[in-house]
């Protein structure tokens, strides 16, 4: 699924849950499909980015934006399988992702 916000930005929608999250493409996943670096590096060209819900803690869901360029570093241009474990995604989060969520001029708004 892709969503575009108000300013005509794609980002993919990707949960994280007590397993962890992947950035691959489904294609890439399940019976049949394996994962491709360079296939998974054009399709990263044509997003902005990633909406990661945590629904871990269901009802209660954090979610993260998490830009392009922030995944290709982690996972090192895609050197690495990109799919973190659970407390991976922490690690990452703590290294990538802001925390203040009270930044001016923010465009999404937070469901009551």
């Amino acid at each position: 699924m892709i969503l575009v916000d108000d300013l005509e930005q794609d980002y993919v929608l990707r949960c994280l849950n007590r397993k962890g999250v992947s950035f691959t493409r489904a294609l890439m996943k399940g019976h049949g499909g394996g994962y491709d670096q360079d296939a998974w590096r054009r399709w990263l060209v044509s997003l902005d980015g990633f909406l990661v819900p945590d629904i871990s803690e269901f009802p209660s869901v954090d979610v993260f934006l998490i830009e392009v360029d922030e995944v290709l570093d982690y996972f090192q241009g895609g050197e690495r399988l990109p799919e973190l474990g659970f407390r991976e995604f922490q690690d990452f989060s703590e290294r990538f992702l802001e925390t203040d969520s009270d930044s001016e001029g923010e465009f999404w708004e937070e469901a009551v």
